[in-house]
């Protein structure tokens, strides 16, 4: 690719969360999300918030003018907005959000959509998947469905997903991404899980309202969806953050672009989602291997297999009905869903602690730094090319 406006803002990406890795469907995709004018002005912008003042100095721009033209990049998802005391901040948007959140968070059935969407599902196989999978820390993080806690007072605050909805503010509902691409994606199955599940807030939620990405909804409303979702066997992911978590995704692991990941490396054993802070544990003694769960787990740590336990089988009935199968768990590929336990029959299966697991970041800030440490780049650095 020639040195051009296009391969600009592909450089300033890449010092940035994901970047943008070459691929020959890198160009065409850009192409069609932003003219050659958009790509050299967004090359300017800082991913760290500025002010319109310090936007105005920089572009030399008149600030009714300046406003109008970020107004129009918001709206697009690729300039963010956020609110503050003296008035609105803007940044620039990541690379993955606009490409694998937006156009996606609209669910548009338009040309625009249909054509770039087959773009997006080959670049993510080919490049992108590797680019996310490679970091050790992961931006969204599974959390369990709160029933199928075996002790519920251990739950933390940024593990309890109704929690994390009742604390928070602007909250709002867009479309999955992920699903919207494939189901438009003529090549690639459609999806039947149900699209209007992906859940904002906070300084987010308020930027998507403000910008008509999301639909202002009630926190009932936000529960009634995330209730539909854990019925559904969607796995309820967040902001992988103890505080500031502004996003409620319910993954599927057919369509996910973090749980897809396994598929498009050839099932590596790194997952997509940070594993929650639980793993599954299974009361072998009233467990009927019935396959409820087998079906329902996205992770495929459960399978049914042939019975070596003969005495159990004379003694059991039901192992005769269940074809003298038993269940075996993969404790190692567990997420901490709670997906396989919060339709089990005969509640046979909870969540409990486990012994180890990955430290959570505290803020999104040293969210971004682990990122950007991950990939070789130093956050001090970064800033500094920033300002």
């Amino acid at each position: 690719m020639k040195d051009n406006a296009y391969q600009i803002i592909i450089e300033h990406q890449q010092n940035w969360l994901f970047g943008l890795p070459e691929s020959e469907h890198l160009l065409p995709m850009l192409k069609l999300r932003i003219s050659e004018e958009d790509a050299k002005w967004l090359a300017e912008m800082s991913h760290l918030p500025q002010t319109l003042d310090q936007l105005c100095g920089k572009h030399e721009i008149e600030p009714d003018a300046l406003r109008e033209k970020l107004d129009r990049y918001c709206r697009k998802g690729l300039v963010i907005a956020y609110e503050s005391k003296s008035g609105p901040l803007y940044a620039l948007a990541d690379a993955f959000f606009w490409f694998f959140r937006m156009p996606g968070y609209e669910g548009k059935d338009d040309v625009f959509n249909r054509n770039i969407s087959p773009l997006l599902n080959k670049y993510y196989d080919d490049v992108m998947a590797g680019a996310v999978l490679k970091m050790e820390t992961k931006g969204l993080r599974a959390v369990p469905v709160n029933e199928t806690i075996d002790s519920p007072k251990s739950i933390a605050p940024y593990e309890d997903v109704l929690a994390i909805v009742e604390n928070g503010k602007n909250i709002c509902v867009t479309t999955c991404s992920c699903r919207h691409r494939h189901n438009l994606d003529p090549s690639t199955p459609d999806c039947a899980h149900d699209t209007q599940t992906c859940l904002h807030m906070g300084k987010l939620g308020q930027y998507m309202i403000n910008s008509g990405i999301g639909r202002a909804v009630s926190k009932q409303e936000a529960g009634d969806i995330l209730k539909r979702a854990a019925d559904a066997g969607l796995i309820h992911s967040v902001s992988n953050t103890m505080a500031g978590i502004d996003t409620i995704c319910n993954c599927c692991s057919c369509c996910c672009a973090f749980m897809a990941t396994e598929t498009a490396l050839h099932k590596s054993i790194k997952k997509g989602h940070q594993p929650s802070r639980y793993r599954l544990s299974v009361e072998a003694d009233t467990c009927k291997a019935c396959g409820t769960c087998v079906k329902r787990c996205p992770a495929k740590a459960l399978t049914l297999v042939k019975s070596d336990n003969k005495e159990q089988i004379l003694k059991d009935p039901e192992a005769r009905r269940t074809e003298k199968k038993t269940l075996r768990f993969e404790a190692d590929q567990c997420l901490g869903c709670g997906v396989c336990a919060h339709k089990c029959p005969t509640g046979s299966l909870k969540m409990v602690l486990r012994d180890e697991f990955d430290p959570i970041p505290e803020t999104p800030f040293m969210l971004a730094r682990q990122m950007l440490e991950q990939q070789g780049l130093n956050m001090e650095d970064v800033m500094k090319r920033n300002m």
